[in-house]
């Protein structure tokens, strides 16, 4: 689920519950309110309710929330930067000699994955797998971290997807294919299509002049 906005005002639809909020809070309601609009697409929205003590304070936590989440950067930020810091609190997480204790990083990796297979992954890669087993900072370097995330969490599904849309008869995907994708696979189809139009030659060709990196493709 991830905020979207945070809209000053804004009362509940339940008409009884805002009678009782107005009851208690007076008149100025809406104007010591705040809204948190949230949801994991535009479509289904959940509208989340506040009140402040007043206005003033309404306006405080209206701009310091939307700092954070109108924060491009913080939304944008590369993936590998991420696991970059996952790391270095993985490096700080030592045990009294100064070393890494195999069974934190296990429990990173734990969700969805037995911790069998995280020590075997470990020791596929040289490191030291034993549940009671400890790794020396200086060989936990972000490049053996990075190949490990690689080992326990395949991308399959955009392999996958790319040889759906290729057929397995090319090494890269052309206009037209991509246009499909983006319109079939990647919008969403409850979008308004005057709001939301669906993708053109002209836009397909806007993402890859974007994004892509082989200045050949």
């Amino acid at each position: 689920c991830q905020v979207s906005d945070i809209r000053a005002g804004g009362l509940p639809k339940d008409s009884r519950l805002t009678s009782q909020l107005v009851s208690k809070h007076g008149d100025t309601l809406e104007e010591k309110s705040l809204t948190i609009c949230s949801g994991t697409d535009y479509i289904s929205i959940n509208y989340q309710h506040v009140i402040c003590p007043d206005a003033a304070t309404a306006k405080v936590w209206q701009d310091g929330l939307r700092k954070i989440t109108h924060n491009n950067k913080m939304n944008n930020v590369c993936v590998k930067t991420n696991l970059k810091k996952h790391w270095m609190r993985l490096c700080m997480l030592v045990d009294p000699k100064g070393k890494v204790p195999v069974k934190v990083v296990s429990k990173t990796f734990a969700s969805g994955k037995t911790e069998k297979y995280v020590y075997q992954c470990l020791s596929d890669l040289g490191l030291p797998s034993g549940k009671n087993d400890v790794i020396e900072p200086g060989d936990f370097t972000f490049e053996k971290f990075y190949e490990l995330y690689h080992k326990i969490c395949p991308r399959n599904d955009i392999e996958e997807l790319f040889q759906q849309i290729t057929q397995g008869k090319a090494d890269s995907i052309n206009v037209e294919q991509f246009i499909n994708f983006l319109n079939e696979k990647q919008r969403d189809p409850r979008l308004n299509e005057i709001l939301y139009p669906l993708y053109d030659e002209k836009r397909a060709i806007e993402i890859i002049t974007d994004y892509e990196q082989d200045e050949t493709a």
